[in-house]
């Protein structure tokens, strides 16, 4: 889920274009120092802009507003722009300007911030035709949100180019909706989405081109959407992998009315010790849990498509539930569980394990001839294109 996107879009007058955007730098761990190494310039008279973006919350400027070079050749520095917000984990950026008169390097920029926080940093240079006339900021426009952030373009004319400063908790933005518009570098730092993180991109558009406003979007991300240990209630939910594990690791939770579903791989890697209450474990194909079951299963069902539907042992109780296998086994291994009112259903043959704790007076019946009982003994259970039902009388 997308955390926050705060930006600055300005309009810059006398300016042809932009130039020589640095890779990006961070800094991690946090600090309250802030150093930006600077763009080079390609000719004489650019304007250098260096822009730092962190993880501090607030509304205000959360950086100073003095911003200075290293580089003798760097004259003019000044403040440029910022923006902040205390939307989600909150965020913000800051940047400071400087003329470089000549051609090469601009050494690097120094600043600082009210806090402590990792940070991401980018340059850049800014040109224009007549050296008479620098390179300078004429309006600009702030705003922020969730996600899907339609930004909102500052007053340009013929001749002016616009700059789109963007930060997010490092998560990846991108323009969904709008022309005219060019990615220009990204970089971010920390956990996505989390608290403190950080990520600075910059678009940029020609005013002559007549851009359109852009709709700033989170990328969705192509990520399992649980991995690792999952140790939370998941109330009429859905986990569920195409071809991969849905749940890899530990499952130790309760699944309430959900279904863990995947298509050629196991749903359920590892130990799974939940309560599924009237949920759905399935696998198309696969085993749908491997490992050790050591949960309840109430009004449940396990079922596979030409695999077993339990490998392993199941220490479980599995109340008025349903065991189910097309052309395979149903229980492999140990089945020591207490099969109360349910029914086992095989297109095949339940040929290996044993059936520990049967209910009193537990009677076996044929789906097509219900009065006949169906071979068992006091270990195993076999039947041949049967329903097998377990029942109290």
């Amino acid at each position: 889920m997308a955390d926050h996107i705060v930006y600055r879009c300005v309009s810059m007058r006398y300016t042809d274009g932009v130039e020589n955007f640095t890779a990006g730098s961070t800094v991690d761990p946090a600090s309250s120092s802030v150093s930006v190494p600077g763009a080079a310039s390609s000719g004489t008279r650019r304007i250098v802009v260096a822009v730092a973006a962190h993880g501090i919350s607030g509304t205000t400027l959360q950086g100073s507003s003095s911003w200075v070079s290293d580089d003798v050749d760097v004259t003019a520095e000044a403040f440029f722009v910022w923006c902040n917000t205390d939307v989600g984990h909150g965020g913000g950026l800051f940047s400071g300007s400087g003329l470089l008169d000549g051609a090469g390097a601009s050494g690097s920029w120094s600043s600082s911030l009210n806090a402590a926080s990792l940070q991401a940093c980018m340059s850049f240079a800014c040109f224009g035709s007549n050296p008479s006339n620098l390179p300078q900021t004429y309006d600009t426009s702030t705003g922020s949100g969730v996600d899907d952030v339609v930004v909102s373009l500052p007053i340009r004319s013929t001749g002016f180019y616009l700059v789109l400063l963007v930060q997010t908790a490092n998560e990846e933005v991108e323009i969904s909706a709008g022309t005219g518009w060019t990615l220009r570098g990204s970089v971010g730092v920390g956990t996505a989405g989390a608290a403190g993180s950080t990520r600075l991109t910059i678009f940029t558009a020609d005013a002559d081109e007549s851009p359109t406003a852009p709709t700033l979007s989170i990328v969705a991300g192509g990520d399992p959407g649980i991995e690792g240990t999952l140790s939370a209630t998941l109330g009429a939910a859905t986990a569920s992998g195409t071809g991969a594990v849905a749940v890899a690791g530990s499952l130790a939770a309760t699944l309430g009315a959900a279904t863990v579903v995947a298509t050629g791989a196991a749903p359920i890697a590892g130990a799974a010790s939940p309560t599924l209450a009237a949920a759905t474990v399935a696998g198309s194909g696969a085993v749908a849990i491997a490992g050790g079951g050591g949960g309840t299963l109430d009004d449940a069902t396990l079922e596979a498509t030409g695999a077993a539907a339990v490998t392993g042992t199941l220490t479980s109780t599995l109340a008025a539930a349903s065991l189910a296998a097309s052309g395979g086994r149903v229980a492999i291994g140990q089945l020591a569980v207490t099969l109360a009112d349910a029914t086992l259903v095989a297109a095949g043959n339940i040929t290996e394990g044993a059936l520990v704790e049967l209910p009193a007076r537990t009677f076996l019946r044929d789906a097509d001839e219900p009065r006949r009982i169906v071979e068992m003994d006091a270990r195993s259970l076999i039947i041949a294109d049967a329903i097998l039902r377990l029942r109290q009388e």
